[in-house]
Order: structure tokens, then sequence, then C-alpha cells
């Protein structure tokens, strides 16, 4: 499977593009899939939102894999806010940044996400666990990556549920 990035296309349309990408995918992820690359021709130096420790980490793999781009990392206070207010505003958001899913909605109701299938994005939705996948790919459009999504589970009591006799929910 090719899912190499248009260049030219990713240059011209860098900030819409990262700003869908990095909804809730961290740039090195995103970017050192099996089968994706970028050559850029000329140095990029694209800025990111995140509050995830370590990431400084990834980022300088990605650097090394990709010498020509550059990020600007920034962990900014209600990252969530100052991103709305910078959509609203015009100007000042970043490139990339990381969304809890949850959020997803609310920002492509404002037109905040870039669709990132034209991009090669779709191709790489196998890469994804279904439901993750489902959550950022609303039908044919992709408006992120999936990155940081770990089990989840439901912690309970059963003296209380016992109490109330309610039985405790199942999987499958």
């Amino acid at each position: 499977m090719d899912t190499k990035l248009d260049l030219k296309t990713f240059l011209l349309n860098r900030r819409r593009f990262m700003a869908g990408l990095g909804t809730v995918a961290a740039t090195p992820l995103a970017m050192s899939l099996p089968g994706m690359g970028v050559a850029a021709q000329e140095p990029v130096t694209i800025t990111m939102w995140s509050w995830v420790d370590g990431l400084e980490k990834q980022l300088a793999l990605f650097e090394a894999a990709y010498p020509h781009i550059k990020v600007d990392l920034t962990n900014p206070d209600s990252s969530v806010e100052k991103l709305r207010t910078a959509l609203r505003a015009g100007s000042g958001a970043p490139d990339v940044t990381q969304l809890e899913m949850h959020m997803l909605p609310t920002f492509d109701l404002v037109k905040g996400l870039e669709d990132l299938a034209p991009y090669g994005a779709a191709e790489m939705k196998p890469v994804f666990e279904e439901w993750a996948r489902d959550v950022v790919a609303p039908g044919r459009r992709v408006l992120g990556l999936p990155n940081d999504t770990g089990p989840i589970g439901m912690i309970y009591r059963t003296d209380v549920l016992e109490q109330f006799d309610i039985a405790p929910p199942t999987t499958g």
C-alpha cells in the first residue's frame, strides 16, 4: 500500500492538514506508521500542542527520521479553550494538537478539523482498533488518528450493586 504524502499538497495545506492530523495523534506516531513517509525538500517547522509527558523523546526520533521537519512543541494550559479561541480568531492555532476523542465532534461542528482522507489517512484505518477508528473517522472522513488509547474498564463495588439488586454489566 502506497500512502506517501504529496509534499507540495502537504506544504501548501500543512496547517490545515496538521490541525486535523494532530487532533488525536502525536506527529511521531502518525508519520512513522508503515508505508507512510514525507521527504521534505526544504525545511519545515510545525507547531504542536500536547500535554503528554515524554513526547520530546518521540519527537527527537521523528526529527531524526525527517531532518527537514522541526516540531515546535508547547504544553499549553487549557489547550482545548486556547484552541477554541484560536479557531474563533482565525489565527494562532497549532499545526498539530492532541484532543481527547470525545472532543472531536465539537471541533468538527465549528469546522475546526481537516478531513485527512485525501492525504492518505484513510488507507491507515486498518492499523487502528475498530472502536477508536470509528470515533475519529466517521463515514468516509478522517478527522484524526487515534493515539494513547488503552484498556477501558469499569470499577464498581459489589456490595453496593448487591444492596440495590443491580447486576454488573458484562462484555461481549
